[in-house]
């Protein structure tokens, strides 16, 4: 099978998987994937940390982003660039209080702003494997906003899933960026 279309296979079984969870286990994971980031809170206060909304049966953040406030941190959600053939990226706080609109692809982001760069950041994926690689949405927004921060202190990335998107190999393309923690219902993995 081709690298390209055992990465579409396995985006499908894992997203399959993640929706699959019935309401009251997802309800009992997001509480554990809660109390294990609440773990992290030093890598967190004071920092600039961009985190996502929920989408696909991904991981509710509220708590965390609730955390964050409580830290004197400041939340930043990605942008999308409006031109999606760019496919590039950037944060934006979300000031408690203001309203968030759909932005390019439909993904909720805060009122215009200036661009921030996370210290600390969430990221999405689909799957994982016990190595802390980590296969996403597949348009590669992340990892080429991650890849562009070549500087000497590039931010601290934790993927924030559920366990049973977990597999064996996530196949790797050259592009990709590996996640530095991983936090799920059952724990926080450093790399």
């Amino acid at each position: 099978m081709h690298d390209g279309d055992l990465r579409a296979q396995l985006r499908d079984e894992a997203r399959a998987k993640r929706r699959d969870l019935a309401l009251a286990d997802r309800q009992i994971a997001t509480e554990q994937l809660a109390s294990h980031v609440a773990s992290l809170s030093s890598c967190l206060a004071g920092k600039v940390v961009g985190v996502f909304i929920a989408d696909d049966g991904e991981p509710d953040l509220s708590s965390t982003i609730e955390l964050l406030r409580r830290l004197d941190s400041r939340p930043a959600l990605p942008v999308l660039d409006k031109d999606r053939a760019s496919r590039t990226m950037g944060f934006m706080e979300w000031i408690d209080g203001d309203d968030l609109f759909q932005g390019t692809f439909g993904i909720m982001r805060p009122p215009p702003g200036d661009l921030l760069v996370p210290d600390v950041v969430f990221v999405p994926l689909v799957a994982f494997d016990r190595s802390l690689s980590r296969l996403g949405r597949g348009s590669g927004f992340y990892d080429r906003w991650l890849g562009a921060r070549n500087s000497s202190s590039p931010p601290l990335t934790i993927g924030a899933a559920f366990e049973v998107q977990r597999c064996d190999v996530v196949p790797l393309q050259s592009h990709d960026v590996p996640l530095d923690v991983l936090v799920t219902d059952l724990g926080v993995r450093w790399r």
